[in-house]
């Protein structure tokens, strides 16, 4: 009886440590407010409204009480902007959406959005890029955790045109500061990153959400047309001329039905993979360096992966030609360039890296 007794007692406390444990995870984040002020206080003259170019912003009503950035935080601020949610030409066209546009606070907008696992804090447009580039280009899409930041510097410096980047911030970090101090460094020391770069942040306490990640950088994109792309990546040459300077390939991109796959290599030694002066730039220089075994399909080993990609097909065509991928398999996680608004998004509701 006492050894019964006894093993009530512990599930008992066993059980009301684990409420208050959860109850504590999803309903106390302002707490983590330790991180105040750091939005517009830290870097006041980067920090954009966060739909200035994507939504329309619906006008102020005398009903509406708007909040001074200044008095926001970066985890528990609220926003009451209202805006209209309308629905892009293709899902108009494919049967899809509302003809009218939807009125919603900017929070709700957000929540209902990127809703995988709460509570999330999503500042969008953390800095935004100073550059101007036509609709019809090709924005990267990419996703850096902190202790990456210079990984994606050196993303930033390989290529020229627009990029769409969401950095998670852990919001029980005690050095959220010295990470934002980081972003700031090398978001205005690297050349390209100012004019190029869109930043979106999230801030929570959930690690690997990167399907949600890589969903609000491509909802933020502010072109027609996306490449999602991990940025150990670096690209070597201009694919982005190529297609933007084809019209055969763009209207196919229009169309939201197709996406061209870039094929991805990679160095099975890391120390030749470090100095990007020495990657091939041209497709002669690459199939050398295949030939000689110094660079390999990406992820060989899982051949599954990128076989449908069909290297030798590749090897064999003139530069810039394009084919059709013809054995298709569920397994196939090429690295594409397709409509922003046109295949189905990630699957929020998982977590982690092979989903």
């Amino acid at each position: 009886m006492f050894l019964l007794r006894v093993f009530k007692i512990c599930s008992a406390l066993y059980l009301f440590a684990a409420v208050l444990h959860t109850t504590s995870q999803l309903f106390s984040s302002p707490v983590h407010a330790g991180i105040s002020l750091l939005a517009k206080c830290r870097f006041p003259s980067l920090v954009a409204s966060s739909f200035q170019s994507l939504l329309v912003k619906r006008t102020a009503s005398k009903n509406i009480q708007f909040v001074p950035q200044d008095q926001i935080s970066l985890q528990s601020r609220t926003s009451q902007e209202i805006v209209l949610w309308t629905s892009s030409p293709f899902a108009l066209e494919n049967g899809l959406g509302h003809s009218d546009p939807i009125p919603m606070s900017e929070d709700l907008f957000l929540s209902k959005a990127f809703s995988s696992l709460r509570p999330s804090k999503i500042i969008p447009f953390f800095y935004r890029r100073t550059g101007s580039f036509e609709a019809d280009d090709i924005t990267i899409t990419t996703l850096v955790t902190s202790n990456r930041l210079q990984v994606f510097a050196r993303l930033v410096e390989r290529y020229s045109g627009p990029i769409s980047v969401t950095i998670h911030i852990k919001n029980s970090s005690e050095n959220v500061y010295e990470l934002l101090d980081s972003i700031h460094s090398v978001y205005t020391s690297t050349p390209k990153m100012s004019s190029n770069v869109d930043v979106h942040l999230v801030v929570d306490a959930f690690d690997r959400q990167f399907n949600t990640w890589r969903n609000i950088a491509r909802f933020f994109a502010r072109t027609d047309f996306v490449m999602m792309l991990d940025i150990d990546f670096s690209p070597c040459t201009d694919f982005r001329s190529a297609i933007r300077s084809s019209s055969a390939m763009m209207e196919k991109l229009r169309t939201g039905t197709a996406a061209f796959v870039v094929p991805a290599f990679e160095y099975p030694k890391h120390e030749d993979g470090i100095d990007a002066a020495r990657f091939p730039q041209t497709k002669t220089e690459l199939i050398a360096q295949v030939d000689s075994g110094k660079i390999t399909v990406f992820h060989a080993f899982w051949g599954p992966g990128h076989s449908s990609t069909h290297y030798e097909r590749y090897y064999a065509s003139s530069p810039g030609e394009v084919y059709r991928v013809d054995s298709y398999q569920a397994a196939y996680e090429p690295y594409v360039i397709f409509k922003k608004d046109g295949p189905p998004w990630q699957a929020h509701i998982f977590v982690g890296t092979w989903l």
